[in-house]
């Protein structure tokens, strides 16, 4: 048999922005992981990003992260100074919505239903990159895969993902119930 799965169709597996966050930089990325590898010639025309205020369709790019199994959405739309050479969702403090639908796996497998996350951005735009301490043990991270290891994160904007390469998962009791790749989206 093909194996593998455990019956779990081509699903979305997490939002970032996370549905109802609020609080979210301008100048974020919006992205949609999804269980299985995407075929991105599907994506364009069935993900969606509208400004809830006025119905507007937010024009932006798509790229693509983990084998596929990622999809960034991008606004097309400039920041203001000092971050003219970012895109942002504008105008600040606003509430835009995803939507999601008929895209489809590399094998053909249909997204299940209608698939919708919404945010609500401030109006402060995320200007330093995250700084990430490793905490205990002795302040890095082991090799022994079985010592957990304890990190901080702090960020001049909104700390919206969290991933940790090499890690299978990432303790439900401090993040999220998340499995490989060990990504955590903010709420």
């Amino acid at each position: 048999g093909g194996g593998g799965g455990g019956g779990v169709g081509f699903v979305i597996s997490s939002f970032s922005p996370s549905d109802g966050a609020i609080n979210i930089a301008p100048n974020s990325k919006i992205r949609i992981t999804f269980n299985k590898e995407v075929n991105p010639v599907t994506v364009p025309p069935n993900i969606e990003v509208v400004n809830v205020d006025d119905a507007v369709v937010v024009a932006g790019n798509f790229s693509y992260e983990l084998g596929n199994r990622r999809v960034i959405f991008t606004p097309n739309t400039f920041c203001p100074a000092p971050r003219v050479a970012d895109n942002c969702f504008l105008p600040f403090l606003k509430t835009f919505r995803v939507t999601v639908n008929a895209v489809e796996s590399t094998l053909g497998e249909g997204l299940v239903g209608v698939n919708t996350a919404s945010f609500t951005t401030n109006d402060k735009l995320d200007i330093e990159k995250p700084v990430i301490n490793i905490l205990a043990p002795s302040g890095r991270v082991a090799e022994d895969p079985s010592v957990d290891f304890v990190a901080a994160a702090t960020d001049d904007g909104t700390l919206v993902d969290i991933c940790l390469s090499g890690v299978d998962t990432v303790d439900p009791a401090n993040l999220a119930d998340i499995s490989a790749p060990a990504c955590h989206t903010i709420a």
